[in-house]
């Protein structure tokens, strides 16, 4: 296969795979996506993906219906978005028409009020150029662009004049309708690797009880999928038909297939585990309660690593913990899309044992995490701190403070009211970690510059379903508190 081929082949896998991120998010109802369109021709140029929403999508000081995606995939990081790239077809590959050229035609195929209740989504694995005023015009809290920042300065002598005047003049319009198209436009930029997507769909493919992607694939079954029904002009989709098709197909994983295994450090409150477990990790030779007294936390992680190595990647496991937490993230770590095995955690609550499963169409009328952030300025590490069962916002400073970590940032996310009972079910928790996983994300690119510093007080089952979304963070130094001592001490290293 000529690299030319090759490349292309990838973009339309990649398409299909972003296709996929979409399409399990509306069926586990992360996003209120009514209907989902694969090749869609209305727009052209905007034709890769089309979502239509249940509900108005607050964006900017309006709302939208409708997000039409383009993607666009590269295999090699050679060039970055600019201003002068948003005007050149070259860029897309393109002999006429520029991007912004196609946001363009959209607003007059649709018309000003139509045009205003959809977005336009660039996906793309390229950068923004740090060293072009782009970067400076493109928000980091939704990726749109920065408007108020754009018409600074009144004539095109001033630096953002010049570029005002420099698109209109490409697109041959006033100043009034370039931030009208503008404000429509979303640069999703820096996005996910082939592998890391992967990752990120095989996690919504478990949500849903769905086969998940194998991590020595090479070929995924979904592309063979979308391909095979946009052959037969099945290209709309709502929740009800796609279950159909994924149905038919033979793609949703039997119930009958699960297995339990067990992990414990702890000899407390164990009765039955051994019996229970199709497969056991007993820890308890390194431990004296809850300090570790054999080895070192590198040959527990080692420990987990082996076991899950050797489990069998066809099975539904339901994990019981009776362990540290530290462990229990861990675990989640290494169990996490890539591997290949699908893993339920058993939470201990006031009303007995419950699977902390991932639901469909998760409640977000629940508690969620107080935010607060502490500046340090001393390096490039980061503290995330969380506090649900209990709250450890002093101990952690405390703990900041007098052993001088070099850090940038502190993230204290707190339950309004941290308790044994602050989380309510499965769907609260599910809510939570993906509160926390999206707080992470938002800010990955100044976050993985260092250590991750992990405290917390939760349940396991969070720990662990949260250890699931983590291979991408980079390295993590993971602690425990001491109860006698009343301080914290470093424990599992993931690097």
């Amino acid at each position: 296969m000529s690299n030319a081929t090759s490349a292309r082949q990838f973009g339309d896998d990649y398409q299909a795979l972003v296709f996929w991120k979409y399409a399990t998010m509306m069926l586990s109802g992360a996003l209120q996506i009514e209907k989902i369109i694969y090749e869609n021709d209305k727009i052209k140029s905007f034709d890769d993906i089309v979502l239509h929403y249940s509900k108005p999508q607050r964006f900017r000081s309006t709302n939208i219906m409708n997000d039409y995606i383009q993607v666009k995939f590269h295999m090699s990081k050679t060039d970055m978005f600019t201003v002068d790239n948003l005007i050149n077809p070259k860029f897309i590959n393109a002999d006429t028409y520029s991007i912004l050229d196609n946001i363009l035609r959209a607003y007059k195929d649709l018309g000003k009020d139509e045009f205003e209740r959809c977005r336009f989504v660039i996906y793309s694995n390229w950068d923004i150029d740090q060293k072009d005023v782009l970067y400076k015009l493109i928000s980091n809290v939704d990726s749109s662009f920065n408007l108020k920042a754009l018409t600074n300065g009144k004539t095109s002598k001033s630096k953002m004049g010049a570029v005002r005047s420099k698109l209109c003049k490409h697109l041959n319009i006033d100043e009034e309708t370039l931030l009208t198209l503008l404000k429509q436009v979303r640069l999703l930029t820096g996005k996910e690797s082939y592998c890391d997507i992967l990752s990120q769909i095989n996690i919504e493919l478990r949500n849903n009880r769905l086969k998940i992607i194998e991590g020595n694939s090479d070929r995924s079954e979904y592309i063979s999928l979308i391909r095979e029904w946009n052959k037969r002009e099945i290209r709309e989709f709502d929740d009800k038909q796609l279950r159909e098709l994924l149905e038919s197909n033979n793609m949703f994983i039997s119930d009958t297939n699960e297995t339990r295994i067990g992990v414990k450090s702890f000899k407390k409150n164990t009765k039955g585990m051994q019996k229970r477990a199709y497969r056991m990790l007993d820890l308890t030779d390194y431990f004296d309660g809850r300090f570790l007294v054999n080895g070192t936390w590198e040959n527990i992680y080692c420990k987990l690593d082996e076991f899950v190595d050797n489990l069998p990647s066809e099975k539904q496991y339901i994990v019981e913990l009776q362990t540290h937490s530290s462990i229990a993230f861990a675990l989640g770590n290494i169990m996490n899309s890539v591997s290949g095995i699908d893993a339920t955690p058993i939470q201990k609550t006031m009303s007995g044992s419950k699977e902390w499963s991932h639901k469909q169409n998760v409640n977000t009328g629940y508690n969620g995490l107080i935010e607060k952030i502490d500046s340090y300025h001393r390096g490039e590490d980061t503290v995330i701190a969380l506090s649900i069962s209990n709250d450890i916002y002093a101990d952690v400073r405390s703990f900041i403070k007098n052993n001088m970590l070099s850090i940038d940032l502190a993230f204290f996310l707190n339950m309004p009211e941290p308790g044994v009972d602050a989380v309510l079910n499965d769907d609260h928790a599910w809510a939570l970690v993906a509160q926390i996983d999206s707080i992470i994300r938002k800010r990955m690119s100044e976050i993985k510059k260092g250590t991750i510093h992990i405290f917390s007080s939760c349940p396991n089952a969070i720990m662990f379903n949260w250890g699931k979304m983590t291979r991408l963070y980079g390295n993590i130094q993971m602690y425990e508190y001491d109860k006698v001592g009343q301080n914290y001490y470093p424990t599992i290293k993931i690097l």
